[in-house]
């Protein structure tokens, strides 16, 4: 049972003074259930007449079934009200005290020592450097080539020259008219041949810019804050490009995806009819506007999206 009806009868009694606005959603009906449900209540007899009081007053006022009228009958001073006190609630019960867990202390893991580990020995295999076959010496003419290329191949300014002029020969071939149409270009260009040469030399360039970080490597600690988005990854950025080998491992990064990519408009460019050789040339100068412009492309002259797109 709730208090509720205890203060409904006393909004109803306030309400009909002049200073409040009547409350319209009490009816006769309700003000008799509220007097049955005194009973319930454990209150003086003070407080049940007061509680009364109110309702006889607001239940002889003009009460029609929408709710209470603006005039009432109670007198303007209420200070004659007999008063009454609201019961004191019992207080909570005590909760339990909860048990004290026991404390775990964590074992003390053995240091690790690497001295303590076995050597290994390769005459324990029982292998004789003798019985193993001889990879024989190449001809005085052959290092006098090898030797020269290997370590121009093993240089990074040399390998982003490879990176930067080598993919330029094949965007010929699939840019001009005529040429790209060709058998000899369809040889070259439909197998990842080119692509997987062009990534040889990029992964050359990450390599010799790990095994020698002297030459111009970019500290790990600076590149991560290209990454960070509480910093400034733009200025960031600008100031990895202060060291060399960075700035060729991302050269040749970008021109190596730009011709695969390149490749696969030139292809679906012959399946589909699709004129290429302007889409080409834009994403071999500034990358990805030249595939929205081979999109586009199709478009307009009605071969719709690619098949890959649908």
């Amino acid at each position: 049972m709730s208090w509720s009806y205890v203060v409904l009868a006393l909004c109803v009694c306030v309400s009909q003074t002049r200073s409040f606005v009547p409350l319209r959603f009490v009816t006769p009906r309700t003000l008799r259930t509220l007097q049955l449900k005194l009973s319930d209540f454990d209150m003086s007899s003070e407080a049940v007449d007061a509680v009364t009081l109110g309702v006889d007053a607001v239940s002889s006022s003009s009460i029609g079934e929408g709710g209470v009228g603006s005039e009432a009958n109670l007198p303007d001073d209420l200070s004659s009200l007999p008063k009454f006190s609201l019961p004191d609630l019992p207080d909570p019960p005590d909760l339990p005290e909860l048990p004290e867990l026991p404390k775990f202390d964590m074992p003390v893991l053995p240091k690790f020592d690497a001295a303590q580990l076995p050597k290994f020995d390769a005459s324990q295999l029982g292998l004789d450097s003798s019985q193993l076959p001889q990879i024989p010496p190449l001809p005085p003419a052959v290092l006098d080539v090898v030797k020269p290329l290997a370590a121009w191949y093993s240089s990074v300014p040399h390998l982003f020259e490879v990176a930067t002029f080598a993919p330029q020969l094949f965007w010929l071939l699939i840019i001009i008219p005529g040429i790209s149409e060709s058998s000899a270009t369809k040889f070259i260009m439909k197998s990842l041949t080119v692509p997987i040469l062009l990534s040889i030399v990029h992964l050359s360039i990450v390599y010799l810019s790990i095994i020698d970080p002297s030459s111009g490597t970019a500290p790990m600690a600076e590149f991560t804050g290209v990454f960070d988005p509480a910093g400034d990854p733009q200025s960031a950025m600008v100031g990895m490009m202060k060291y060399p080998n960075f700035v060729s491992e991302e050269w040749s990064h970008v021109l190596t995806w730009d011709l695969f990519v390149g490749r696969w408009i030139w292809l679906d460019g012959i399946k589909r009819g699709v004129f290429t050789p302007v889409s080409l040339l834009v994403t071999n100068l500034i990358g990805p506007p030249g595939l929205l412009l081979h999109i586009l492309t199709g478009l307009v002259q009605g071969r719709g999206f690619p098949k890959d797109f649908e």
